[in-house]
Parts: structure tokens; C-alpha cells; sequence
């Protein structure tokens, strides 16, 4: 039952978040606002303050890996499509990338692709 329940919470939370669209979805997936988060990641090198876009987006990654807990397949193929596993890999290995968001993007990529209902290949 418990496991029934956190699926349900997190394909409630995904299709709210798709809804909003882009304003809200801040995952800077592309070549350009990669950049943008690349110099993000500079600005706030020690620590991202709690009202950054960086902070902001730190745990937007981190709603998404908790909405994919639970080998929740409809979630999981959602977020697969919003942070492919190329890009996951270009950003948590860039030169630049600072420990938060490793933290939260290994956490996404451990939820989203390794623990999951649907096989990745």
C-alpha cells in the first residue's frame, strides 16, 4: 500500500510540473542555458544561497528524483525525457560542476535509470 501511494504522490507531482511548463521546469537542458548553468555554478561556488536560480533548480532535480522513487514507470519515462541520460553525464562530470548539484543529479540518475521499473538500454 505504501509503495501504491508514493507512486500515485509522484505521477500527481509530475503531471502538476508538466502542466506549469517551462517557467517552472528550470533544467537548463540545452547548449545555451547549459551555460547559463555552468556560470551559475561559478557564481555560487561555496554555496548556492536559498534564493538562487541555482538553489532553485538543485532541488527541482531533486522533486523529480523523489517523484521517480518507487519504480514509478509513467514518472520515469516523463523524466527520462526532461534530463537524458547524456546530459546528466555532460553535467555532473563538467569540470565546473560543484557538489550539490552532483549530489542531486547522481541521486536523479540513481532513481531515474539505475532503480527503476523501465530497462534503459
Amino acid at each position: 500500500k505504501q509503495w501504491y501511494q508514493r507512486r500515485v504522490r509522484g505521477t500527481s507531482v509530475m503531471q502538476e510540473l508538466l502542466q506549469v511548463g517551462e517557467e517552472v521546469m528550470l533544467l537548463y537542458n540545452d547548449r545555451q542555458s547549459f551555460q547559463e548553468l555552468v556560470k551559475l555554478m561559478a557564481q555560487y561556488r561555496e554555496h548556492p544561497t536559498d534564493d538562487s536560480p541555482l538553489h532553485y533548480h538543485i532541488q527541482l532535480v531533486h522533486l523529480l528524483s523523489a517523484c521517480t522513487e518507487g519504480k514509478n514507470v509513467y514518472t520515469e519515462i516523463k523524466c527520462h525525457s526532461l534530463l537524458p541520460l547524456d546530459e546528466i553525464v555532460h553535467i555532473a562530470t563538467h569540470q565546473d560542476c560543484i557538489p550539490e548539484i552532483k549530489i542531486a543529479y547522481i541521486n536523479f540518475l540513481n532513481h531515474c535509470y539505475v532503480d527503476t521499473e523501465v530497462r534503459v538500454l
